[in-house]
C-alpha cells in the first residue's frame, strides 16, 4: 500500500498530538489528585461519586443536628438536676417542720426558705440556652414561659415539642414543653387527693390513703358528727353524684372505706370537721411547693392548727414525692434520648468513614501508578516527536 507524503505527515502529527494529550491528562490528574477529571471519562463512576458526595453532605447535616441535640439535652438534664435538688431540700424542710417539737416560729422559718426555693424553681423553669431561647417554652421559646404571682406560678408557653433529624427516618426529641415537665405531676395517691376544711377544730390527721381498681372517682365529702361529748364520733362519706356511700362510727387509725377508696386518720375529729376527697388531678410542682409554704406560714400553736399543719404537711409530702418522681421520669427520658443520640453519632461516624473510603477508591488518584504512567507517556511523546521530525524532512527530491 502506497502512502503519500501528506498521509505520512498527518499520521505523524496525529500520533504526536495523541501522545501530548496523554501526557497532559496525566499531568492534570497529578495536579488535582483525582482519577476522573471529566464526567465523560467514566459516567458510571461519576454518578456514584455524585451520590456519595450527596450522602456525605446529608450525614454532615445529621451530625450537626446530633451535636446540637446533645447540647440541648445536656442543658435540660442539668436544669432538671437542679430542680430535683430544690425539691429534695423542700422535702427535708417539710419533714423537719412537721415534727411535733417544732414551734410556729420554726415553721415560719421553714416556710420562708421554701418561698425562696420556689423562686429558684421558677428560675430553673425559665432556663435559656446559648441562643437566648427558653428551653421549656415549647414553640414560644422567645417569651418567658413561667411567672410567679401571688396566686401561684403560671405557664405562658405551649405544648410544643421540638425534634431534630439525626438520620434518615429518625428524629429525636430535643426539647420538652414546660407544661409536660412542670405542670403535669400526679396529685394524691394517683386516684384521689384530700384536703381538710379550713374550719376544722379537731386534731385528726390523715395518715394513709389507698384506692382499689374499682375506685369510683368523683368528689366526696368525709364529714364527722358528734352530737354530744358522751356520744361516739360518727362519719359519713357523700359523693356529689352518688350521694351517701359510707357511714359508721369513727375509730382512730381504723379504715374508712368508700366506693373502692380507703382513708385512715389518727387523732380525734371534732363535730363538724370534714375532709374533701377529689379525683387526683394533674398538679404543677409549684403548687405542691406553695401549699407547703402556705402551711408553715404562721398559724398559732393550737391543737387544731397543729393538726391542720400536719395534715397539709402529710398531704404535701405525698404531692412533693409525686413531683420528684415525675421530674425523675422526665430526666430519665432525657438521658435515654442522650444515649440514643450518642449511639446515632457513632453510627453516622462509621457510615461517614465507609463512604469516604468508597469515594477515595472511586475518585482519588493512585500516585505511584500515575507517575509510572507519566514516565512511559513522556518516552512515547519523545519517540513520537523524533519520528515526526524525521518524517517531516522526507522527500523524493532527496534521492534525485
Amino acid at each position: 500500500m502506497r502512502m503519500s507524503t501528506v498521509q505520512i505527515f498527518n499520521q505523524g502529527m496525529n500520533n504526536l498530538l495523541d501522545r501530548q494529550a496523554d501526557v497532559t491528562k496525566t499531568q492534570e490528574q497529578l495536579a488535582a489528585g483525582k482519577r476522573i477529571m471529566d464526567a465523560g471519562e467514566d459516567p458510571a463512576g461519576t454518578t456514584r461519586i455524585l451520590n456519595i458526595t450527596s450522602d456525605l453532605a446529608r450525614i454532615d447535616s445529621y451530625q450537626r443536628n446530633t451535636d446540637n441535640l446533645q447540647t440541648q439535652l445536656a442543658m435540660e438534664e442539668g436544669a432538671l438536676g437542679a430542680v430535683l435538688r430544690d425539691l429534695q431540700r423542700v422535702r427535708e424542710l417539710t419533714v423537719q417542720a412537721n415534727n411535733a417539737t417544732m414551734s410556729a416560729a420554726d415553721r415560719r422559718s421553714a416556710g420562708a426558705e421554701i418561698s425562696s426555693i420556689l423562686d429558684s424553681l421558677v428560675d430553673r423553669a425559665n432556663t435559656k440556652d446559648a441562643t437566648g431561647e427558653f428551653i421549656f417554652g415549647g414553640f414560644q421559646a422567645d417569651a418567658q414561659p413561667f411567672a410567679r404571682t401571688t396566686a401561684g406560678v403560671t405557664y405562658n408557653g405551649d405544648d410544643g415539642e421540638r425534634f431534630l433529624q439525626v438520620a434518615s427516618g429518625m428524629q429525636i426529641q430535643s426539647r420538652d414543653s414546660g407544661n409536660a415537665v412542670f405542670m403535669a405531676a400526679v396529685a394524691g395517691n394517683g386516684s384521689f387527693d384530700y384536703r381538710g376544711a379550713t374550719g376544722n377544730t379537731g386534731n385528726a390527721v390523715v395518715t394513709a390513703t389507698s384506692a382499689a381498681d374499682n375506685y369510683a372517682p368523683e368528689t366526696y365529702t368525709l364529714a364527722f358528727i358528734q352530737a354530744s361529748a358522751t356520744d361516739p364520733v360518727t362519719y359519713t362519706v357523700t359523693g356529689d353524684v352518688s350521694g351517701q356511700v359510707a357511714a359508721g362510727n369513727f375509730s382512730e387509725g381504723g379504715a374508712i372505706t368508700f366506693a373502692g377508696g380507703e382513708i385512715r386518720l389518727e387523732g380525734t375529729p371534732a363535730n363538724g370537721d370534714s375532709f374533701t376527697i377529689t379525683s387526683s388531678p394533674r398538679q404543677d410542682i409549684f403548687t405542691s411547693v406553695k401549699d407547703l409554704m402556705d402551711a408553715f406560714a404562721g398559724a398559732a400553736e393550737t391543737t387544731a392548727n397543729n393538726a391542720k399543719v400536719h395534715n397539709e404537711a402529710s398531704r404535701g409530702l405525698i404531692n412533693l414525692d409525686n413531683a420528684i418522681e415525675h421530674i425523675l421520669s422526665v430526666q430519665s427520658d432525657v438521658g435515654s434520648r442522650m444515649r440514643r443520640a450518642e449511639m446515632q453519632t457513632e453510627t453516622n461516624d462509621a457510615f461517614n468513614l465507609q463512604l469516604k473510603e468508597t469515594l477515595s477508591t472511586l475518585q482519588d488518584l493512585d500516585y505511584a501508578e500515575a507517575i509510572s504512567r507519566l514516565n512511559i507517556q513522556m518516552l512515547a511523546l519523545q519517540a513520537a516527536q523524533q519520528t515526526f521530525a524525521k518524517t517531516q524532512n522526507m522527500s523524493l527530491f532527496n534521492y534525485l
